[in-house]
């Protein structure tokens, strides 16, 4: 009966090992590695003494499956974001973004912050009658836009959130005006939606009317 000598056993433990880290290493792989290890007759390790057993050579197949199932990135990168807030209150945020050459078509965008606008009513002098005329509202905000690379992959532009609106039941009286006085966002999140990737823009505020 023919057994394999332990000179084979040993290169095949060895080339096992190194496909075990070849594996380990590889990143953004979901699928199935397979390796063909052909054992001759004349394989054997340095100073290795054994005897070949046997004239045909023995070849072993080596299936290595990676369940992980990680997903391949695309390449996709912020080179910049930065936020403002317009004279109406509107949030404005400029971005950067690079790396895009293989999306097919339009990339969607969708933009988050947390808002808080002071609402207040002055007189025609510019200032506010009353303590009692004024109000605070917060609400999250989102809004989505598309936009399609240009030639070199990259997408330069600004996406900004909707006009602010004053609450339904806040209305000033007569000879007074109904102004926004300051507007602050926070928990600014800018997605690349069909590449996956996000980007924080730092919270921003501005003030109107110093109330």
């Amino acid at each position: 009966m023919n057994r394999f000598p332990p000179n084979r056993i040993a290169i095949a433990a060895v080339v096992v090992l190194a496909l075990f880290v070849c594996v380990e290493r590889a990143q953004a792989i979901s699928g199935t590695i397979t390796s063909t290890l052909t054992i001759s007759d004349d394989s054997q390790l340095v100073g290795d003494g054994a005897e070949p057993a046997g004239n045909r050579p023995q070849t072993w197949y080596t299936v290595l499956s990676n369940t992980r199932g990680m997903a391949v990135t695309s390449g996709a990168h912020f080179f910049s974001v930065s936020d403002s807030i317009a004279e109406n209150g509107v949030l404005v945020v400029s971005f950067d973004e690079g790396g895009l050459g293989k999306v097919s078509g339009q990339v969607t965008y969708t933009l988050n912050a947390d808002v808080t606008a002071n609402y207040a009513c002055i007189n025609t002098g510019g200032n506010q009658p009353k303590a009692s005329n004024k109000e605070t509202v917060s609400a999250p905000v989102t809004v989505t836009a598309e936009f399609t690379p240009a030639t070199n992959g990259r997408v330069i532009a600004s996406i900004s959130t909707s006009p602010l609106a004053p609450p339904a039941d806040f209305s000033c009286p007569g000879g007074q005006t109904l102004i926004l006085a300051s507007v602050a966002y926070t928990d600014v999140v800018l997605t690349d939606t069909t590449s996956n990737i996000a980007v924080h823009p730092s919270s921003i505020s501005r003030t109107f009317v110093n109330l």
